[in-house]
């Protein structure tokens, strides 16, 4: 599991959670943020709780961005996908990722749950649009490639999300559970095209969608369905890196089963690691569950051992060492904000 925590310092309930459980890691939202120099430290925190923790972030830029100020606010990413259009240029595609990691790296996160891989395909949809880099799969494919390539020279985790992709509903997970109605073909002509870039990127994680799509799985969300994350994921696009869940708490998934149901079967579909992203008692409960199905079988115990092999590999190649805060660390980067400001004036 990668947890999310209720403040801006660890409780002495979260601490116990840590040490009893051990897992992944933690995700980082505004609740969380008071200053650089307190985050810095609560990473730090987390180091000594955890061996090699992930340490995660929603920081994609636009409306989706946990960081203010005196990190860069940069813009979302159609206007990158804009600039790209107009004169075939990925350079500032590739000085954003390459800011925003070196940013993160100062506080001591590890992981940013970006790129966003679906298609702006939908006018109507509330969720994604301007999130997106663009209406087309080559725009998409071709931005998120430099994303991705960016954030692992600077040793930060990339996440494309959200497989097979969030672009064409009319409605957003976190409320209900939406249901993408294209054909099978147009999936894997549309859809499934950036993401299968994103793997011959070696891109090391991805994120799963709380969406239906019928042409694939007519009864389960990509989160919960075997057919889409073993048979197309792992089988046809040959993705060998570590399969995250979107938050579990999101009503596509909270509002038709318990979570510890749901976390046992995201398990079963091939999920590796489980977003538990506010309640630790759902934590605890989930932690709970999966013992039990491990116990009884349910839960094959030679598939979750795949699972840690893929997140050590991770961690292995991503959290060599320990964070500590640096007390020279200013916090400042005004070579990022001209960048930002670049994006904006050429797009």
């Amino acid at each position: 599991m990668m947890i999310g925590l209720a403040g801006t310092a660890l409780t002495a309930k979260e601490r116990k959670f840590l040490r009893d459980v051990n897992p992944a890691g933690v995700i980082y939202f505004k609740r969380n943020v008071e200053s650089p120099k307190q985050l810095a430290k609560l990473s730090q925190e987390l180091f000594k709780e955890l061996k090699n923790p992930l340490i995660g972030i929603d920081q994609e830029g636009g409306r989706v961005a946990r960081l203010g100020e005196p990190f860069t606010a940069f813009s979302a990413n159609k206007s990158l996908g804009r600039y790209y259009q107009k004169t075939r240029k990925v350079e500032l595609a590739r000085k954003k990722a390459v800011a925003m990691a070196r940013e993160l790296k100062a506080i001591g996160v590890n992981l940013n749950f970006t790129p966003v891989v679906d298609i702006d395909s939908n006018p109507k949809n509330p969720i994604i649009g301007d999130r997106a880099f663009g209406e087309t799969r080559e725009t998409v494919a071709k931005l998120a490639d430099v994303t991705i390539r960016a954030y692992r020279k600077e040793k930060v985790v990339s996440c494309a999300k959200h497989f097979p992709g969030h672009g064409d509903t009319y409605s957003d997970s976190h409320k209900v559970l939406p249901t993408v109605r294209a054909t099978r073909q147009l999936l894997f002509k549309r859809e499934l095209y950036p993401f299968a870039q994103c793997v011959k990127s070696g891109v090391p994680t991805m994120m799963t969608a709380h969406v239906v799509y019928p042409a694939l799985d007519a009864e389960n969300p990509a989160t919960l369905s075997k057919t889409i994350l073993q048979d197309i994921l792992r089988k046809r696009m040959k993705f060998k890196g570590v399969i995250i869940s979107d938050d579990l708490e999101m009503n596509a998934i909270a509002k038709h089963q318990s979570l510890a149901s749901a976390a046992v079967s995201a398990l079963k579909a091939g999920v590796d690691m489980l977003l538990v992203c506010k309640s630790l008692e759902e934590a605890e409960a989930i932690h709970r569950a999966v013992g039990l199905a491990l116990e009884s079988g349910e839960l094959s115990t030679r598939q979750i051992q795949a699972s840690l092999a893929r997140i050590a590999k991770l961690k292995k190649e991503y959290v060599r060492k320990p964070f500590r805060v640096s007390v020279r660390e200013k916090f400042a980067w005004p070579s990022h904000r001209q960048w930002a400001h670049d994006i904006l004036t050429y797009a």
